[in-house]
């Protein structure tokens, strides 16, 4: 069976509001079927899915006194969406944020507690996407508290705040392009070993 391109194209786009609706994420419209997908509605993620009973409640843009995190345009513009890892993108979102921050903005120290339950972030995720950032220019890290190996100075002497990395968005290094960007990158650090 012959399907045009604009037919696979509008099937990825009804797949994709099916999953998103599953997830209540957007609410369809009840009803017709051949009319489902037409003025389906954003809703909050905050909202009800983990209250039985509560309502889910419409998505709606947030005003000059909601806090929310804010990365470049140019990370959707350059493409560095497309060629980042998900660790790798949402550490950035986590630096973006900053919740649970040991400093003041611009540089941030998120302890490893903090990283795990707030954000999803692992060691192993944390420990493989913070120095490719770094390599791509988009993430400053100063370890503080570290021998040349990585390990801890004086570990279990107190609670451990005095070791957390302080990290910096690069909000210019957005501007390069990323794929271009990252393949030099990886192409030095080979040429290293």
């Amino acid at each position: 069976m012959y399907r045009t391109p604009l037919d696979k194209k509008v099937r990825h786009v009804q797949s994709a509001l099916n999953a998103l609706s599953a997830a209540h994420l957007v609410e369809l419209v009840p009803g017709n079927k051949r009319r489902v997908y037409d003025g389906f509605r954003l809703l909050d993620e905050r909202a009800g899915l983990n209250r039985e009973g509560s309502a889910l409640l419409p998505y709606a843009t947030p005003d000059s006194e909601d806090s929310c995190l804010a990365l470049p345009a140019s990370f959707i513009n350059e493409g560095w969406i497309h060629v980042l890892e998900d660790s790798e993108i949402v550490l950035l979102m986590m630096v973006a944020c900053g919740i649970g921050n040991l400093e003041t903005l611009p540089q941030v120290a998120i302890p490893s507690r903090v990283r795990l339950l707030k954000y999803g972030i692992g060691r192993d995720s944390y420990s493989t996407a913070h120095p490719m950032l770094a390599q791509f220019g988009l993430l400053e890290v100063e370890e503080i508290g570290r021998q040349d190996d990585g390990r801890v100075l004086g570990y279990g002497d107190d609670d451990g705040a005095a070791h957390v990395h302080r990290l910096r968005l690069m909000d210019d290094a957005f501007e390069k392009p990323a794929r271009e960007t990252v393949t030099k990158a990886i192409k030095d650090a080979l040429d290293r070993s």
